[in-house]
Order: structure tokens, then sequence, then C-alpha cells
């Protein structure tokens, strides 16, 4: 029982990978809509047919497989389709409806609730919201104006009638919590993954540019080049590398270099030097830039002592034996 109740809460809270990470909030509404709509639709088709009401139930037939479809053209990172097919049927359904059992049955709310949907979806032209949103207005005027001062074709007991009015004004309401429940989870997703791509990002940037260059990088000035004077500039790479790199897998290899290389980074915050990069097995440090330093030669001189003593504590903790250059 718990399996099944994670597999469908993974079901209701998981992105296909297909799903572009600006369409997770579209996707997630429209996923639980759609669903909404299928099992509503479902219980109806259930309902009108053991009521004889016929049409309907045939209607309910033509509602859940367009549904279907909307669900599977959702999954595959179609959006507006979906959209455009679901809310055609809401109104038509509920037009349709309203005509056979009256208005008292409350079937023309729906048409008030996907009036919304359009303007939480993605950012399509102004006039294709506009014209769903105006389709929803005709159908819900239509319903007032014209169908309200109609006799009902099909009449039904009126106890099942106020009580098909409360279900289905308890649906409304159901449905607009869970797309705002929905929205707001897909939103805060949505942010959430988007600040650990900026991070990334971030993390990458400070990885080829020092922080305060990098900063005055996306702040877009035009030259962020400056002239320094005196500085200091250290050059290491390991003795023989080339060789010894011959002997070891290529993983393994990775995983020697990033210990060396990650004590060396070490060295490099608690001296106050600048990282300038790494090429294979060599490795760059500045000192007096991007700050301008008068210590800058005795500072990387006692970096360059600790770097000896750093490659000395990796070759014992890994078993090898190599020198710096």
């Amino acid at each position: 029982m718990k399996g099944a109740l994670n597999r469908l809460s993974r079901y209701f809270s998981e992105i296909p990978e297909r799903i572009d990470i600006r369409n997770y909030r579209f996707y997630l509404v429209g996923h639980v809509a759609y669903h909404f709509a299928l099992t509503v639709h479902s219980l109806w088709l259930i309902l009108f047919t053991i009521l004889g009401v016929f049409p309907l139930a045939l209607f309910n037939v033509v509602s859940v497989t367009v549904f279907i479809i909307c669900i599977l053209m959702n999954r595959r990172g179609l959006h507006m389709a979906p959209t455009v097919i679901g809310m055609t049927e809401v109104v038509a359904h509920q037009v349709f409806a309203c005509h056979l059992i009256g208005l008292g049955s409350g079937f023309q709310l729906y048409i008030l609730v996907v009036s919304l949907y359009p303007f939480i979806m993605p950012a399509w032209k102004n006039w294709i919201k506009g014209a769903l949103f105006i389709s929803s207005l005709a159908g819900y005027l239509f319903i007032q104006v014209v169908i309200s001062g109609q006799p009902v074709v099909h009449r039904l007991n009126e106890d099942l009638v106020f009580w098909l009015m409360v279900s289905n004004i308890v649906f409304s309401f159901i449905c607009l919590g869970i797309w705002g429940t929905y929205f707001n989870f897909a939103v805060y997703k949505t942010e959430e993954l988007l600040d650990a791509e900026h991070a990334k990002s971030e993390h990458l940037l400070l990885n080829i540019l020092p922080a305060p260059i990098a900063a005055r990088l996306k702040e877009n000035e035009a030259v962020i080049s400056d002239r320094f004077p005196d500085a200091s500039i250290l050059f290491a790479d390991l003795v023989g590398f080339t060789r010894f790199s011959e002997r070891m897998p290529p993983d393994e290899l990775v995983a020697v270099l990033n210990t060396y290389f990650s004590a060396f980074d070490k060295l490099v915050e608690e001296h106050g030097l600048e990282k300038i990069k790494t090429i294979g097995d060599a490795y760059m440090v500045a000192a007096g830039v991007p700050e301008p330093d008068p210590d800058h030669a005795q500072k990387i001189c006692l970096f360059a002592l600790d770097l000896l003593q750093a490659l000395k504590r990796c070759n014992l903790e890994l078993g090898h034996a190599l020198e710096l250059r």
C-alpha cells in the first residue's frame, strides 16, 4: 500500500526529462487538471448511464477520450494544444448539460473555473489567451441568456438536481484549490531548480575568473581589464606525470589529481592568493592580483614552500612519490 502511494505521489510531482525547466509549472498544473477532469467525467459517465440520460453519457465517453489525449500530449511537452482542446470540451460540455437538465444542476460553474486556465499557462500570444477567455465568457452568457429561458429537455428528480448542484459546487472549488496548490508547488519547484542552475553557473564562472572580475562582468562593464605593474606568478607541475599517467586508468588518474589540487586550492585560500587555472598536471597561481598587494612576492614564496609540504602529505596518503617542478 505504501509503495503504491509513493508511486502515485511521484506520478503527480515528478516531471519527465523531456519537459523544459521553464515549462515545469505548466506541465504540473496541466497534469493534475487533466487527471481531475478525467476522474470527474468518468463519474458522470457512470451516473448518467445509470440515470438513463444517454446523450450526456455518450458525451462523457467523448470527454474521457479527450482528457486521456490531453494527458498524453502534456507528458510529451505539448501544452497549448491540450489547453485549447480541454477548454473547448469543458465549455461545450457544460452548455450541452445545462441544455439537457437545466441550470439548477450547476454545471455552468465549471466554465468560470476554466476561464482562469489560459492565464496560468505559458507566455503564448495574448490573442490566444484572450480568445480562450472570450470563448468561456460566450459559453457562460449563452447558458444564462439563452438556455435559462428554455424548457428542460430531460427533467430529473428535484432532489437529484439539488445534489448535482452541490457536488458541482464542491468539485469546482476542489478544482480551484488543486490548481492553486499545484501552481504554487510548481512555481516553487521551478524556482528551486533555477536557483540550482544559477549556482552551477556562478561556480563555473568563479572557476574561470577571479570573483571581482566576475562581478564586474555580470554588471556588463565594457572594460574589465586592469593594469598591475607589480605581481608574482607561480607555475608548478608534477614531475614525470606523463609516464605516471600511462600506468593508471583515466578515472583513477582524475581522482589522484583532484586530491593533490584540492590540497593546493586550500593553500591558495589560506594565503589569500588567486588561482588562475590548471592545465593537465600544471597549476598556476597569482599574487598581487586582482587586488594590488605590496607583499606579493613574499606571499607567493611562502605559498610555494607550503605547496611542497602539501605534496608530501598527499604522497603519503596516496602512496605515490610525485615531485613538483
